[in-house]
């Protein structure tokens, strides 16, 4: 699996990232793709800022 995640250390392949409907996380041309509970235990809590 570690091999489909190579190219993602180039910035512009990486920038070629794409949100997946129906499988609910972001995914790459490649196959590459992370779980959603990944990204959510990775997540950060942000304050909301009023104008």
């Amino acid at each position: 699996t570690g091999d489909v995640f190579v190219p993602l250390q180039d910035e512009q392949f990486f920038s070629q990232v794409r949100f997946d409907e129906e499988l609910g996380t972001i995914t790459w041309s490649n196959g590459a793709d992370f779980a959603p509970e990944f990204l959510y235990e990775l997540g950060k809590e942000v304050e909301e800022k009023r104008a």
